[in-house]
This record gives C-alpha cells, structure tokens and sequence, in this order.
C-alpha cells in the first residue's frame, strides 16, 4: 500500500490488504482519488468527482 488518503488504515490478513472504506472521521477530503509530489517534495491530493476542487496541497507540520 502507497498511500490511501481519507481510507482507513490499511489491514492485511495472510499477506492480502483487506477491504478498505472512507475514513468517516476525518471529512478533510471529498473523494481522494491519488497523491501526487512536485520536484520541491510537495504533497498535493487530487479528487475525483468533488465538484470540481483544486487539488488540495497538504502543509508539513
């Protein structure tokens, strides 16, 4: 698993990533389709069907 933003955490049973869902606690994102990095190391996540948002960047803490 690379990243899965706005997922529950990733669960493996046997070697094999079980089924995943939206993590209903955190509504930071609409639907997070990737992760994408630019060449300064920022990371931006892009949505899929989320009325048309820019992709969010995230900020370092």
């Amino acid at each position: 698993m690379v990243s899965t933003p706005g997922g529950t955490e990733p669960i493996y049973t046997k070697g094999a990533l079980q089924e995943q869902r939206k993590d209903r606690s955190f509504l930071g994102f609409m639907h997070p389709h990737d992760v994408c990095v630019d060449s300064d190391e920022n990371i931006y996540v892009p949505q899929w069907a989320s009325k048309k948002t820019y992709p969010l960047k995230l900020e370092r803490v």
